[in-house]
């Protein structure tokens, strides 16, 4: 079985936050795409989660983070992490 699974909210300071996920379930379910962005209400990226196969040389390949117009090496995201992350960034 497969599917795609998207969240579409609006955090406390009306930034927008979407997730998209594509999971495979087998015995487990296992992610096997994902993409979280992050914007301000304006539309303006603030950061992209995303496990794309487009930055090869990223040492955490496929995984990365979108972030001030660049790229940087990021571990695959979970969403405790995530809620923790956006908890210390959003005051």
């Amino acid at each position: 079985m497969e599917g795609y699974i998207r969240i579409d909210a609006v955090l406390k300071n009306n930034d927008q936050l979407e997730i998209f996920l594509y999971v495979t379930v087998n015995e487990n379910i296992k992610i096997e795409k994902y993409r979280v962005h992050w914007q301000d209400k304006s539309g303006k990226l603030i950061r992209r989660w995303d496990n794309a196969p487009h930055h090869r040389k990223i040492e955490t390949f496929p995984h990365h983070i979108h972030k001030d117009g660049n790229v940087y090496p990021y571990k695959p995201i979970d969403i405790i992490h995530l809620i923790e992350y956006l908890e210390k960034e959003i005051k």
